[in-house]
């Protein structure tokens, strides 16, 4: 019996409900993922339906087919998007659109004229998100701009896409009056934009969220039809509005300033921003003027509350401050509900000062003999080269700390002085090679950050430690007698080594031996001290001891 034969026997008897219903689901899963799966040729002929088989030509027609509620996903094959009628309006009735360019090959979109290449603008208090993945925009004054509405949630999603020569703005955000905007921008490549690269703001009542990280922003030459960056990241805080986020990781290279956080002057309510800024590498052209600015800018008066942690990037090659901030009549006025901690950063050539505004206080040798910051500028930890002023509370570096300062590469050599500050704590993320951002440099088993924005690679990373509870010798996830008999086996009966040598170190002392038995006998039976942190939950060591004593993964 052929297997059609098999099937017209079993369908005389008539489906069963089981049946009916895995059909009806296969149907309603089939027609879901071909409303939510879309695919786009330019060089397909037309009228294509959008589907794998007969993609549509644009990406706007393939958009028009998005069905209202849908989590749609764009399929971009190789090629030259330039048949659009730009800009390209994001529709607004699905959940989310992702916009997916190839694994291999170029998908290029590149609007002709003073336009947006995709845009979205006018949008209805709604909730929508959209993901930009792979594409590759060229020229357009912007390659994405996003306007949100009053009381629009949106989330904006830009990762490994390459912007080139686009007259305004690589990527234009700016939240809703009273809405909430999410913006992540990672691991893409920004070459030429004229005046930002990204360009993030709010309006009255917004609230901003962002995470710039792993970017590369290049610019190149100066006059007015530069193709240089005034700012490699742009975020400007409206009355009332809040940004939070951070910035790191990123290679900003000819922006002109690095980074801009500007505020409103506000009549009624004030604007808060808490940002981290670290891990960055911000670096202008030796010798060449107008490349880059400062390395941290930020502007404006009025009573915004900022909150700014500018900690463990390379600023290097720059006319003027590693971090400069506004004019204002005095500091009292700049410190008004502000913080800002700018610790852990290598500050090489800046002549101007590693923190200032000539305007506002003589922050470098040459204005004063003694250098003041305002109360609220804490600068400590810093690495101060080149043609950079001396500053109090900060250590100087030489050429001998990094690789080849000729060559502007400015990762840290073996035996730097700038390895492991051990009083910054913990920075978030990865540095600005990608790599682990903690790591044990100089061998004492604290995984504590570099000076700068690159890690040394010499040491072993913290990921590569796992957590451990002190006196737990024998990792049974407890402290009792048997840990001590544990410690005392190993000392003196030649039982195998611990696994966690760091967990028989009891009292802490940097070493194992027969004090961190009694130690911990004392402990249970006593109402000795207990053991030093970790304890009682499992974490990582805090104090510094031989590496041989680290819980290896």
């Amino acid at each position: 019996m052929s297997t059609g034969e098999r099937f017209n026997r079993r369908a005389s008897r008539g489906p069963g409900r089981g049946a009916c219903l895995i059909t009806a689901t296969v149907v309603m899963l089939a027609a879901r993922a071909s409303a939510d799966d879309l695919f786009v040729d330019p060089g397909a002929p037309p009228g294509g339906d959008g589907s794998s088989v007969a993609p549509a030509r644009t990406i706007e027609d393939a958009l028009s087919r998005v069905a209202p509620g849908s989590r749609s996903t764009v399929h971009l094959a190789p090629g030259l998007y330039r048949d659009e009628s730009f800009p390209i309006v994001l529709p607004t009735r699905a959940e989310s659109i992702r916009v997916l360019g190839p694994e291999s090959g170029v998908a290029q979109i590149r609007p002709s004229g003073r336009v947006a290449a995709i845009e979205l603008d006018d949008v209805p208090a709604a909730e929508l998100r959209f993901e930009f993945e792979r594409i590759h925009f060229e020229g357009g004054d912007a390659a994405l701009f996003i306007a949100g509405a009053p009381r629009s949630r949106i989330e904006l999603d830009v990762s490994r896409c390459r912007f080139v020569g686009q007259k305004l703005q690589g990527v234009a955000a700016v939240a809703g009056e009273m809405g909430g905007l999410h913006v992540s921008v990672r691991d893409s490549v920004f070459e030429g934009a004229a005046v930002h690269a990204i360009d993030l703001g709010t309006r009255l009542d917004g609230e901003l969220e962002v995470d710039v990280t792993g970017n590369r922003v290049t610019g190149h030459g100066l006059g007015q039809d530069s193709l240089l960056p005034h700012h490699g990241v742009s975020l400007y805080l409206d009355t009332a509005a809040g940004i939070s986020g951070r910035i790191a990781g990123n290679t900003l290279e000819n922006t002109g300033n690095g980074v801009l956080v500007s505020t409103a002057a506000s009549v009624r309510k004030a604007g808060t921003a808490s940002l981290e800024i670290a891990s960055n590498f911000v670096v202008g052209e030796p010798d060449t003027p107008g490349m880059l600015r400062h390395g941290v800018s930020v502007h404006g008066r009025g009573a915004a509350r900022l909150e700014l942690r500018i900690v463990c990037n390379t600023f290097a090659g720059g006319e003027g401050h590693g971090l400069h901030v506004p004019r204002a009549v005095g500091s009292d006025e700049f410190c008004f509900s502000r913080s800002v901690k700018f610790a852990g950063n290598v500050v090489w050539d800046f002549p101007e000062g590693a923190v200032g505004s000539p305007e506002l206080f003589p922050f470098s040798a040459a204005d004063s003999p003694s250098p003041k910051l305002p109360e609220c500028v804490d600068a400590w930890g810093n690495g101060l080269g080149g043609a950079t002023p001396s500053l109090a509370g900060n250590s100087s570096a030489t050429p001998e700390d990094f690789v080849d300062v000729a060559a502007r590469d400015f990762r840290l050599a073996a035996g730097s002085s700038l390895h492991d500050l051990d009083a910054l704590g913990e920075v978030g993320g990865l540095d600005a090679t990608g790599g682990c951002r903690r790591v044990d440099a100089n061998g004492d088993g604290l995984f504590t950050p570099d000076v700068g924005a690159f890690e040394f690679r010499g040491g072993r990373c913290v990921d590569d430690v796992r957590a451990f509870g002190r006196g737990d010798c024998n990792e049974d996830h407890g402290q009792d007698i048997s840990d001590a008999s544990a410690v005392f086996g190993f000392l003196f009966l030649g039982s195998r080594t611990p696994r966690c040598l760091d967990a028989c170190d009891v009292n802490d002392d940097g070493g194992v031996n027969v004090s961190d038995g009694i130690y911990l006998l004392n402990f249970l039976f006593l109402s000795g001290d207990a053991p030093p942190t970790p304890f009682p939950e499992a974490g990582t060591d805090g104090t510094a001891d031989s590496s041989e004593l680290d819980c290896l993964r």
